[in-house]
């Protein structure tokens, strides 16, 4: 509403159409069964940072567990637990960072695959931006959520024990 009202129309209309995109699910087809990819995701996405840097969660994997992230600028509590379906988490207001968003929340879906002993990894974000410096995050959350589900899958993949492969 801010950028038409201020003559900058076009711009916003291409805003709300890269928001919407940000919409559409992250998703990964793993070859392991759904516990496993929940498992996986749980452990080492959540609590561990999927190889992206150093997690510190509390009070283990159910609902109204906090993760630190980003260095503890951001810190996201689990809001809905259902293994081995989904995760629904949602940062916590007074630390979801203000110059870039309102409002965040995520949920991970389970799902098995077509294929014998595959399970479709679905990881929908629904954020809402401030203007401006948000469109600019679009494209980090874009790599950021890639590498955290190419991790996840490798991880998965490569059995306990196994690094993460960057791939």
């Amino acid at each position: 509403a801010f950028l038409r009202s201020h003559g900058l129309g076009s711009y916003a209309a291409a805003f709300e159409e890269r928001i919407r995109a940000l919409g559409a699910p992250f998703e990964a087809r793993v070859a392991a069964g759904r516990e496993a990819c929940f498992d996986g995701f749980m452990e080492f996405t959540w609590k561990a940072g999927g190889g992206l840097g150093p997690n510190h969660a509390t009070r283990g994997d159910g609902v109204g567990c906090t993760k630190e992230a980003a260095g503890g600028l951001v810190h996201e509590v689990l809001r809905e637990v259902e293994r081995p379906s989904r995760a629904v988490y949602r940062v916590h207001p007074p630390h979801c960072p203000r110059l870039l968003c309102r409002y965040h929340r995520g949920e991970v879906t389970f799902e098995e695959a077509d294929g014998a002993g595959e399970t479709l990894v679905c990881w929908q974000i629904d954020m809402v931006w401030i203007p401006v410096l948000g469109l600019l995050m679009v494209p980090v959350i874009h790599l950021v959520m890639n590498a955290l589900l190419r991790n996840l899958k490798a991880h998965v993949e490569g059995g306990p024990g196994e690094a993460p492969k960057g791939k």
